[in-house]
């Protein structure tokens, strides 16, 4: 073969590999390469401390990843975390992590998202549909089941019990409520007497306990107020009317320092960690982007604090017990795999 021969079929070789090169596929989900990543993060509610909290972890945590985040807050207004979407999907980000005020009034418009190639994941509330792409949540049935089991105990079997109900229409209010309901419905000697939503308000929560109050009396054993916020209006409803609140099993959920705190002082029977969910959304959320594996849905379940271990675990310099789950070096997203319920999409959708 001459040199002149060799030279040109050395050419037509490079010019076949350019081209190979340059139409091979991305991983699913991965943007184009020197492309910067946005992600839009829609809150439900920052004016509420636990909410803020998350907020302000999650973009944290999706920053450490590299990438730009765009914070909106709904102020409590599904009408507004829709136009928040809207406003995210006509941006053009790459992904939306969003935990959601409605289930199904968000079904529409993240839908929209989704089905425009925008990648969707749920922190701690799902909504209606099966448009979207991942969700990171607390095991809220099994919460309520937990704390029904131990009010059980404590009130022995016998007693009149008052629930405050979370936001109407979020998973974790229905999941919540229902759980308990149903593992109270094994102990037929306590009575469910007055059951109200609280909207996961102070000030709410403290209105209904004060009806409650009313209307019922000293026939009240227990409070079931399944947030940090619903269970001090509860307290403070309780303080005001004179009632001594250690002799009232009050069982919250969110494992704020506070409850903690409240716990180890007798005020409150029990509460449980319910986790932000975000640092765990944003390692998913990192792994969707890059083509890698990650779990469709995981479902966590955090400590059950009552007066046993209320002391050992109460920190006076943190907000959550997240603060300190979620240290850097202290987990890993298989690690928490193992221990957590992970299902598939189409398995969650079909339980």
């Amino acid at each position: 073969m001459n040199k002149k021969l060799l030279v040109c079929l050395l050419v037509v070789a490079l010019l076949v590999t350019s081209v190979a090169v340059g139409c091979a596929k991305k991983p699913a989900g991965q943007p184009a390469q020197g492309k910067k990543i946005v992600c839009g993060w829609s809150t439900d509610n920052t004016t509420d401390p636990w909410r803020r909290h998350q907020m302000e972890r999650g973009k944290r945590a999706l920053e450490a990843k590299g990438y730009e985040v765009i914070v909106t807050d709904a102020l409590g207004q599904t009408n507004k975390q829709i136009a928040d979407i809207e406003d995210l999907i006509a941006r053009k980000v790459d992904l939306i992590m969003v935990s959601p005020r409605d289930e199904k009034g968000l079904q529409d418009v993240l839908s929209r998202a989704y089905k425009q190639g925008i990648k969707v994941v749920l922190v701690d509330r799902m909504v209606a549909g099966d448009q979207w792409t991942a969700a990171i949540r607390g095991d809220n049935r099994e919460i309520g089941k937990q704390t029904a089991a131990f009010m059980a105990q404590k009130l022995n079997g016998q007693g009149n019990v008052v629930i405050i109900e979370g936001l109407p229409g979020t998973t974790t209010a229905i999941e919540r409520l229902n759980g308990f309901k149903d593992e109270l419905a094994k102990s037929p000697g306590i009575k469910i007497i007055g059951s109200q939503p609280g909207n996961y308000a102070k000030a709410d929560s403290t209105a209904v306990m004060e009806n409650f109050i009313v209307a019922f009396g000293d026939t009240i054993n227990g409070v079931y107020a399944p947030s940090a916020n619903m269970a001090f209006g509860a307290l403070i409803a309780l303080e005001n009317a004179g009632k001594d609140p250690s002799k009232i099993v009050i069982c919250s959920v969110d494992g704020e320092m506070a409850e903690i705190k409240a716990v180890a002082d007798g005020k409150f029977a029990s509460t449980v960690q319910y986790s932000n969910c975000v640092d765990v959304a944003a390692e998913v959320c990192s792994r969707i982007l890059e083509g890698k594996a990650y779990p469709e849905v995981l479902q966590m379940m955090g400590a059950f604090i009552d007066s046993t271990n209320a002391a050992s675990l109460y920190k006076a310099d943190g907000f959550t017990l997240d603060d300190v789950a979620w240290e850097a070096g202290k987990w890993s997203l298989e690690g928490l795999m193992a221990k957590s319920k992970v299902f598939t999409k189409t398995a969650w959708l079909a339980r």
